[in-house]
Parts: structure tokens; C-alpha cells; sequence
């Protein structure tokens, strides 16, 4: 397995209150990996982990074989790209501006673009569909299209890396797929990508392997067909839901309400 990412029995505690206990897995080249749970079961924190934007109070994360922690920030962000949730520009940027701004770890402060970081500018406006709106204010766009531009700012990192915090969050139905369909397009380009996402039929849908998270311990971790399980909705979300397959084939998880137990804690 050609390995981007490892992490090994990492905790994290805010103030003393454990949020991560003993998380564990490998992510390879080519998956795409859905991060799911309750809220405030620790997905948010895992992810700044693996950024390396929090450090662990135990336990190590690897990229490409080297320490996470040991690793300078401009080399983490060569390594890793992030699409936090609710992303948006406070200044009246246009998209081409915003896009460039993937290209920082590479430029340093001072440093003016080259032929290399204007065609990894081009191609990720290309593979996003934001060439076209290329000279308009990100302020003025929809959410849709904002959030595709930045995920071309994303993609233009270049980074064998993608993580993602609920992408499709205050996405309508439409625009959800549709950028989780660039998303896909990028993994099979060759990167890996970890996203957070709360919709289980869309995780099911688009993911190759799910990692569960309950109370900052992994549930369950692999193919959706072996993790969504009626128990493991009960256990986990606290629901009881019908698991099956649509008229194309795929899962489908049709929550009916609430387990008629309460998980255990």
C-alpha cells in the first residue's frame, strides 16, 4: 500500500477533558476516506491533528513516513491541503486571487509567480469549473460557487493530501454532489483525501472506507457495506434506521427514529 498517511493511538484533551482516545489507521494513495459521527464526537479535532495545527497529547501522525510534528509548517502545507467548513473571504478577493492563494507554500512572501504556479493555478480552476468567473469578486458569488473556489484554492496546493471539514455543509442537494463529484475526480487524479461529513448516504455513497468516531474512539472503521449497520446506527447515532440499496445499487440509510433503547454510553 502506497501510504500518505499514518496515524498511531493518538489522544488529544482540551483543558484536561479527553476529546481523541487511541485513533488509529493508514490512508493510501487513491482512497477516499469519510470521517463520520455524532457531533461532538472529535472529527473536527481529528482533522487539526492531522494538519497538524494541534498537537497531540499522545500518540504520532505520519506523512509519507516522517513525523507530522517534526515537519517545518510550509513543508506541512506542501503535504496538506484543507477545506475547513464555512470557508469564505472577508475581503473582496477575485477568484483567480483566492485560487493563487494555494500556491503561498511554495511562493514564500516575496517570491512572484512562475510558469509552474500559473498552471497549477489554470488546472485547478479547470478541474473546479471556476475558470470561467475568474476575474469576478469571490464576495459576490453563490455558496456553491464559492466553495468550489475554494477547493480550486485547495487543489492548486497540489498536495497528495486533501482534508475536509463537512464540505457540503450548507450545500443544497445539488451543489453537494456536485462538489463531492470534483472531490472524487481529485482521488482518482492520485490524492487521498479524509473529509468529515454528516450526510451517511452521500459518505456511503462516495467513500471507500468510513472511519466512525463515538465519544473520540473509532467505532468502526472500513467498506460503508461492513460499517452502516442497523447496530452500529443505534449504538452510534442513537437511531434506528433501514439499511438497503436503492434502484442503482447503492446503500441507503433510511433513518426511521429514534432506537427504541438508548445507546450505551
Amino acid at each position: 500500500m502506497n501510504t500518505v498517511l499514518s496515524a498511531r493511538n493518538l489522544h488529544f484533551a482540551y483543558n484536561g477533558r479527553p476529546v481523541l482516545a487511541g485513533i488509529s489507521f493508514d490512508l493510501a494513495v487513491g482512497e477516499f476516506l469519510g470521517l463520520v459521527g455524532p457531533n461532538g464526537a472529535g472529527k473536527s479535532t481529528l482533522l487539526r491533528l492531522l494538519l497538524g495545527i494541534l498537537k497531540p497529547g499522545g500518540g504520532e501522525a505520519r506523512l509519507r513516513d516522517e513525523p507530522l510534528g517534526a515537519l517545518p509548517r510550509a513543508e506541512v502545507a506542501r503535504r496538506t491541503a484543507f477545506l475547513p467548513q464555512g470557508a469564505h473571504a472577508d475581503f473582496a478577493f477575485t477568484v483567480r486571487e483566492v485560487v493563487a492563494m494555494g500556491r503561498t507554500p511554495y511562493l514564500g512572501r516575496f517570491r512572484p509567480e512562475g510558469p509552474e504556479d500559473r498552471e497549477a493555478i489554470r488546472r485547478a480552476m479547470e478541474q473546479t469549473e471556476t475558470a470561467a468567473m475568474a476575474d469576478r469578486l469571490v464576495t459576490e458569488l453563490s455558496g456553491g460557487e464559492r466553495q468550489r473556489v475554494f477547493l480550486a484554492r485547495a487543489f492548486a496546493q497540489t498536495t497528495p493530501l486533501l482534508l475536509l471539514d463537512e464540505p457540503n455543509a450548507n450545500l443544497d442537494l445539488l451543489h453537494a454532489f456536485q462538489l463531492v463529484d470534483l472531490v472524487q475526480g481529485h482521488v482518482r487524479r492520485g490524492a487521498a483525501v479524509i473529509a468529515a461529513l454528516h450526510d451517511l448516504n452521500l459518505a456511503a455513497r462516495v467513500c471507500d472506507r468510513i472511519l466512525v468516531l463515538k465519544d473520540g474512539a473509532v467505532a468502526a472503521l472500513g467498506p460503508p457495506a461492513q460499517v452502516l449497520t442497523t447496530a452500529l446506527l443505534a449504538s452510534v447515532f442513537g437511531v434506528k434506521a433501514r439499511v438497503g440499496r436503492d434502484e442503482e445499487g447503492h446503500l441507503l440509510v433510511s433513518v426511521l427514529g429514534p432506537a427504541l433503547e438508548a445507546p450505551p454510553s
